[in-house]
């Protein structure tokens, strides 16, 4: 049969043969399946990070669709508002000129319009043309009416 040195041999033989799997598996197989696994971890990794991206910017989107609604709102509000403050004012004014007709004026500014015009003009410094803030102070105006001297003094009767 065999002799010592044959089991011997065998011994190492089989001790070389394991040596070498396993410094084959960890060498070669071993950092191959951790590469992969590191890999589709990467894979997985980026795939959530995308999809959380993408639904930050999804609920940003949505966000800024609430503000501009709300703000188109209050836009569609405001011009409400000032259409119906428009068109009172037509109203008070076509009323105003129908009084004016009415009571058979051609002068807009009636006797209290003058006189308001005129006392702020001497509260702001009388008739000095310095205190006078440019020609389209009111009081500045106010001497330029056609109707704020003697030619429309009839038409300026209550």
């Amino acid at each position: 049969m065999f002799g010592i040195f044959d089991y011997l041999k065998l011994g190492i033989g089989a001790a070389a043969g394991a040596s070498l799997m396993l410094a084959y598996n960890a060498m070669i197989h071993d950092p191959m399946i951790h590469r992969e696994a590191r890999q589709g971890y990467i894979l997985e990794a980026q795939k959530t990070a995308l999809e959380a991206q993408l639904a930050e910017r999804d609920r940003q989107v949505n966000a800024g669709q609430i503000v501009i609604d709300a703000y188109q709102a209050q836009l569609k509000n405001a011009r409400e508002t000032e259409r119906a403050k428009s068109e009172q004012a037509e109203q008070e004014i076509a009323a105003y000129e129908k009084r004016l007709v009415d009571e058979g004026r051609t002068c807009r500014l009636g006797v209290d319009d003058i006189e308001f015009l005129r006392r702020w003009r001497t509260e702001r410094g009388g008739d000095d043309p310095r205190a006078i803030a440019g020609a389209g102070h009111p009081s500045a105006i106010a001497d330029r009416l056609p109707c704020a001297g003697d030619p429309c003094a009839a038409d300026n009767r209550r």
